[in-house]
């Protein structure tokens, strides 16, 4: 029996885009659930680079090639950011990329549509 003292609020993090999963190693998976660990109800985050390497145990360098891995595979987009000081940080968003298509927009032939529960009717192109 699973007990409520399992899954308190803040113990767990929801990790979308399950399909994408296996093209992530090391560094850029690493940093995919750092990011979605920190992210609000509508997939926004900061934590700073720093936070992350200190999070992940990669370094900043690795954080920042993790960064843009997932934007190449489409599951976050980072947004620059400068406040009236002139300090820096990034705003990321967790995407939920499309899962009936590759990340280079080609279509699957088949499959389960993890986000509408059941099996898919429809495939693009086809």
């Amino acid at each position: 029996m699973i007990g409520s003292h399992y899954f308190r609020p803040g113990t767990y993090a929801l990790v979308p885009n399950k399909h994408l999963l296996p093209q992530m190693k090391g560094a850029p998976l690493s940093v995919y659930v750092t990011l979605c660990a920190h992210a609000d109800a509508e997939g926004f985050c900061f934590p700073s680079i720093a936070r992350i390497a200190k999070t992940t145990g990669y370094s900043a360098r690795m954080v920042r090639y993790g960064i843009d891995e997932l934007g190449r595979l489409g599951v976050i987009e980072r947004e620059a950011r400068t406040n009236d000081a002139g300090d820096t940080s990034n705003r990321y968003r967790i995407l939920l990329a499309d899962p009936l298509s590759t990340p280079d927009g080609t279509p699957l032939q088949g499959g389960v549509h993890p986000f509408a529960g059941g099996v898919a009717t429809h495939f693009p192109g086809g």
